[in-house]
């Protein structure tokens, strides 16, 4: 009888992996060459965070959906060193390192080039923010400032504005915590005084603008003549003198449209913490 076996191309025969089936260790940047990790092209994050304000950590699962460029048995994410749980990739377990900042990760099998993959990584910590920025808790929130390397000290990420990607977040925190991030609130869901907060951003987007907002917060919103819904998120401690600008946001959007054109994003909103920041950004 004639049995016939599938061929399967295993990552680690003999422990060895030829270079060429290992992702760059940077995407391709001429100023940073180490930035970003090369090999494939992530589509989508899906982030599910459940937040301890209280004890200042998150339990968090992140499904990243990507695109290989090339033949992959070895490849990185950037990621701060917060405690992994579980790793999978196509829903199958996954040799993984952590150091420097930097997961590396061993599938069980090669991945073709050009080809759907997802990672799946489970986890648990105190969030990294560093004079880089990233996630930082304060008295009475989240503030969540990634320019320009401080989303991966959240969630695993390919840290380059090259590589720009949807992004779908579920984060519970307990009431009366509100929630706001990136794209539109598509859901809240209350139960036993937990609130999770369903939002996702349909506009790909590089990952240092991610944002997540938890506090006490005043919800204002408006919409443009042309329909941009508007939607801010103000610490319940700024005084109303300090926000009365933010009035115009209609007005400023529906004129520039008049000199640029049609507005390019789903929403349009703003972000005031009640917190020095002590530093800037454009």
């Amino acid at each position: 009888n004639l049995v016939i076996v599938p061929l399967v191309v295993f990552a680690h025969d003999d422990g060895v992996i030829d270079d060429s089936l290992v992702g760059s260790p940077g995407i391709g940047d001429p100023y940073f060459p180490l930035m970003g990790n090369g090999g494939y092209d992530v589509q989508n994050y899906n982030i599910t965070l459940n937040v301890d304000m209280d004890g200042e950590q998150i339990a968090a699962t992140v499904v990243i959906s990507a695109i290989t460029t090339q033949e992959l048995a070895r490849f990185n994410f950037d990621f701060a060193n917060l405690s992994i749980n579980n790793l999978l990739v196509n829903n199958q377990p996954a040799e993984y390192e952590q150091a420097d900042n930097e997961l590396t990760i061993t599938p069980l099998e090669v991945l073709p080039a050009n080809s759907p993959f997802t990672v799946t990584v489970s986890y648990t910590g105190e969030p990294n923010a560093s004079q880089l920025g990233g996630w930082s808790f304060y008295d009475s929130g989240v503030l969540v400032a990634g320019e320009p390397t401080g989303a991966s000290g959240w969630y695993p990420v390919n840290e380059h504005p090259l590589d720009k990607a949807t992004y779908t977040y579920r984060v519970t925190v307990d009431e009366p915590y509100i929630v706001g991030a990136n794209g539109t609130q598509d859901s809240v869901l209350r139960r036993n005084g937990r609130a999770t907060y369903r939002w996702s951003s349909q506009d790909p987007m590089s990952s240092y603008l991610v944002t997540i907002v938890i506090g006490d917060l005043n919800v204002v919103t408006d919409e443009t003549a042309n329909g941009i819904p508007i939607r801010n998120y103000f610490s319940a401690n700024v005084p109303d003198t300090a926000l009365e600008s933010f009035a115009l946001q209609a007005d400023m959007i529906d004129y520039f449209e008049t000199i640029f054109g049609p507005y390019p994003f789903e929403a349009y909103g703003s972000v005031v913490h009640d917190v020095p920041l002590g530093f800037a950004l454009e």
